[in-house]
Order: C-alpha cells, then structure tokens, then sequence
C-alpha cells in the first residue's frame, strides 16, 4: 500500500506484507530503492519539487521487479528543505525516545560535543554486517545506538542527523563514497542559510585518535568536500 497523505512533509509511505521493494523516482533525477517493511514507513523526498513515481514491487531477480502498484505525485512546497526536519527510514526518530528529550533546549554546538566525547565507531559490527552481506538493508536503530555510544558511520550520522531535527536544524545525511572509509554516511547542515559538511564520525575517530584533539576548537571542523561524492541524500 502506498501512502501520500504527508506529501506536504516531502515524504511518502508505504508498507506490504511480503518481502517487497520500493522505488521512488524524480522524473528527471534519480532512483531510490528500498526493501518494504510491513509496518507503515515514510521515506523521504529529497530531490526537490517535481514530479515523482513511487512504485512497488515484487522481486523476480536480484535486480528485476514484477510492478504492484503505482502511483505520481507532484512536490511543489514553498520550502522542499522542510524534508531535512522530518523521521523517515533512515532517520527514525520521535519526541518520546530518551535522545530525543535529552536533545531538548540543546544547541547544536552541545550536541556534536557530546557524541564526540561519548560516542565510539564499533569495528566489529561493521565487520559483522559486511561478513554477513547486510549492507544494503542495514537500518540504524537509534534507541541502541544511543543507549551503546556505539555505531557505524550510518548508525552515528542517523543519531546526529535525528537529534538536529528533533531541535529544529535541518540536517541532510549523505551517502557515498568519500577518501577515508570507501562507501560512507556523513552530514550536511544548514546553519545561516548555508550547507556546511559535517563528517560526525570522522569527528568523532579524530577524538579517539589524535593526540591533543581539543573538542572546543574543532567543532564543525571544515572538511574538504572533493574529498566526499554524494551519491544518494535522505
């Protein structure tokens, strides 16, 4: 079933018993793919104004689907930002959950310096979920995260991304390949009606791993954004 009644938040939903997969496209930009869940879940529009297909299918072979169900929308919101302020697949977060209520009052200063005080990457699930081949599906449960300081570069940039929504800053998370981890999640944040690139777990490995690394002087430390290409945005 696919669900647009919240268009006006740039996101659509959808949910399916069987083991399905979702595609969302811009007509004149890119394709998003997603395996179903049964419960409803939103994902989000991020490509802008527009007219978009969402479609879901059924599995025929690892890279072929049977169409179920189609439906086009058309975007058209005086601010498509408004998407980055939204929980969807990869950034699931709300009020309730214990990050989200120790986020309120928050700047956005305290909150990149506690996950680079407390937050550590966990190099075993990494080399876990690649062992197992779960990359593709893999989706950051935030409650864990927060609770184990621990993640991988897509469980931290969903727990920062999350908390800067929940505060009312947009954040963007980005994937794709970048020069210090192959295939990689990091951030964009608007702060002053500028995107600035913010790589949290970079931050947060130079925190564990460089001699003298003074949180203080390093907040939204300016990255190199040739280093980084943006393959899909959430």
């Amino acid at each position: 079933m696919i669900d647009l009644s919240r268009t006006a938040s740039a996101l659509a939903g959808a949910s399916y018993l069987a083991p399905l997969w979702l595609s969302i496209q811009k007509f004149d930009g890119k394709r998003y793919n997603y395996t179903l869940r049964p419960e409803l879940t939103w994902y989000s529009l991020t490509q802008g104004n527009g007219l978009y297909s969402v479609q879901i299918l059924e599995p025929v072979s690892a890279t072929q689907g049977k169409l179920l169900e189609s439906k086009t929308l058309t975007l058209n919101l005086l601010d498509p930002n408004i998407v980055y302020l939204q929980s969807c697949v990869n950034i699931p977060w709300d009020r309730d959950m214990p990050c989200v209520r120790w986020s309120r009052g928050k700047t956005p200063r305290q909150i990149w310096e506690w996950m680079v005080d407390n937050c550590r990457y966990d190099d075993e699930q990494a080399a876990d979920i690649i062992a197992k081949g779960k990359h593709f599906d893999y989706q950051p449960d935030i409650t864990r995260v927060w609770d184990k300081h621990m993640g991988i570069c897509f469980d931290m940039t969903a727990l920062y991304n999350s908390l800067l929504r929940s505060v009312g800053v947009k954040a963007k998370m980005v994937h794709g390949p970048s020069k210090y981890s192959g295939y990689h999640c990091w951030s964009k944040v608007l702060i002053d009606g500028q995107w600035y690139l913010a790589d949290i777990v970079r931050d947060i490995f130079d925190r564990q791993h460089l001699a003298g690394w003074i949180a203080c002087k390093r907040y939204m430390t300016p990255r190199n954004e040739g280093e980084y290409t943006e393959y899909f945005v959430y």
